[in-house]
């Protein structure tokens, strides 16, 4: 049977449900045409990638710190670094996919795009 995973696909039904009709609803009454893709496939695409590449260094760290620190304190040092590269890797595959843009990013802070320019542009040049 399905067990505990009947749980787990309900809830993402229970949730893909209200956005496909926000979605119908919205394209009906406000006439804006916007990409499903954009708007849907491109932040499952990154947040796949974010999840594989993540997964795969906090395994790493938590095999080489587990030569040294196990148990919980092994368990959070490995999960702290992997989370925040997590975040970087959402970042920058969402922006090279072309899912977030300086427009979407301006419209959230503008001062969040400056810094965000300033210190990617201060990252590449150190590589």
């Amino acid at each position: 049977g399905l067990n505990i995973y009947g749980a787990i696909i309900s809830s993402y039904v229970s949730y893909l449900i209200p956005v496909l009709l926000n979605y119908i609803f919205i394209k009906k009454v406000s006439k804006i045409d916007f990409s499903i893709t954009r708007c849907l496939m491109l932040p499952v695409i990154a947040a796949t990638v974010m999840v594989l590449l993540s997964y795969g260094l906090y395994s790493l760290l938590h095999w080489l710190i587990g030569f040294i620190i196990s148990g919980y304190w092994g368990c959070l040092i490995s999960f702290v670094p992997a989370v925040l590269f997590a975040v970087l890797v959402y970042y920058f595959v969402l922006r090279k996919l072309g899912g977030l843009t300086d427009d979407d990013l301006e419209q959230i802070s503008p001062k969040l795009l400056r810094l965000l320019k300033k210190k990617i542009l201060y990252v590449i040049k150190a590589i």
